[in-house]
């Protein structure tokens, strides 16, 4: 790890000889996982990373933790690098089944899956998928998460009411990141003023606005929210 910020190059040997010499070590898939990396990122070796990713996670290093992160990365590297979503969902499938939806990896795994279910048009199993993650995460930012997708799904289809729950639930039910929070906030607005409730839109708005953390975007798209739905100010006349 000290060499590989300067040369990546000595770097890889040294790992290179760790998977050789220490196989059945617990070093062995932290290194494999190292060694999918330099090949993906400053290689450019599609075929020799993805090898490196699937032996980093092999059963045999089932209870290191490099091995789920290994399992995750090379998920997203099929999906992306290899354009093949179906064998990225499968892999997400057994590391769900492998290291639980309750564990963070399995959740993250979640989230990911359904967004391809999502997109191959798959609504009602990624609804599934991310119900069941928000019950199984209930109380932390995974769960606030999945309920802010959901929110979303619905808002899109129209069904504003279904929209506004899942936008509640995600900040009162669950711990959640400033930007998450931002999301439900703003999300709950816009529900309300689909439903014609500006009102109550505008107070959510301006409670978000006095929040402190909250990043600068959100807090733009916020304001410029509020701005829309409160009427002008007519000049005075001379």
């Amino acid at each position: 790890k000290a060499v590989s910020s300067s040369d990546k190059e000595k770097a890889y040997g040294i790992y290179k000889d760790v998977t050789e010499t220490y196989q059945h070590s617990d070093a062995a898939p932290y290194a494999f996982l190292a060694i999918a990396r330099i090949e993906r990122n400053d290689k450019g070796n599609n075929a020799n990373s993805a090898a490196a990713y699937t032996k980093a996670y092999d059963m045999e290093y089932y209870s290191s933790d490099a091995a789920p992160q290994a399992m995750f990365e090379y998920a997203g590297f099929i999906k992306t690098e290899f354009s093949d979503p179906d064998s990225a969902l499968h892999i997400y499938d057994e590391l769900i089944k492998r290291y639980l939806l309750e564990t963070t990896v399995g959740g993250k795994s979640q989230l990911e899956a359904s967004e391809i279910l999502l997109a191959s048009s798959k609504k009602s199993e990624a609804i599934n998928r991310l119900e069941k993650l928000a019950k199984a995460h209930e109380g932390y930012e995974l769960a606030a998460e999945s309920r802010l997708r959901l929110g979303q799904l619905y808002r899109r289809e129209g069904s504003a009411k279904k929209a506004l729950t899942e936008f509640e639930m995600a900040r009162e039910d669950n711990n959640t990141t400033k930007d998450q929070l931002a999301r439900s906030y703003i999300g709950s607005a816009e529900c309300q003023i689909a439903s014609g409730n500006k009102k109550a839109a505008k107070q959510l708005l301006a409670e978000l606005l006095v929040t402190r953390g909250i990043p600068k975007s959100r807090r733009d798209t916020a304001s410029q929210l509020l701005e829309s739905i409160t009427p002008k100010k007519k000049k005075k006349s001379r």
